[in-house]
């Protein structure tokens, strides 16, 4: 399964999938995360195309790290619903929208928040722990089942 973090920036993503990937354990295979892509790729367009093309690689690889009953965890602003909806439509994914009351120089003007089957979180509203929770719950985690493997 496919867990897509989205969200203006500073809204958490990164943190969030980090911490979602240690309780996840050995049921994660991977993170991908927009801003080491970027600066892997040398991606310093943030035109529309530039984004696009960001949003695609994140997807693609998302794709061939897939696996059944693992966890692959992509944490990118992704702000364009369709490109979203469609990447919805055709992979076992759940989408997490972030967001936060934090003002942020590089917010994304543009950002179209999904408008059906994903999680609304306000992390200026709930700690690390509580989203992390939430987030595994979302995944189809029980708060009495452990999350992590050791």
């Amino acid at each position: 399964m496919i867990l897509w973090l989205t969200g203006q920036p500073k809204a958490g993503k990164t943190t969030l999938a980090l911490n979602v990937e240690y309780r996840l354990g050995s049921k994660c295979i991977a993170v991908i995360d927009g801003d080491d892509l970027r600066k892997g790729c040398n991606n310093k367009d943030y035109s529309i195309e530039g984004r696009h093309a960001n949003i695609k690689m994140a997807q693609e690889m998302a794709i061939a790290f897939d696996e059944p009953h693992r966890y692959v965890i992509v944490s990118v602003v992704a702000p364009y619903r369709e490109i979203r909806e469609e990447f919805k439509r055709k992979n076992r994914v759940k989408e997490v929208y972030l967001f936060s009351d934090r003002t942020d120089p590089n917010k994304v003007s543009e950002y179209e928040p999904p408008l059906t089957n994903a999680l609304y979180l306000d992390t200026s509203r709930y700690n690390i722990d509580t989203c992390t929770q939430r987030i595994l719950n979302f995944c189809g985690f029980s708060s009495e089942e452990p999350s992590y493997c050791i």
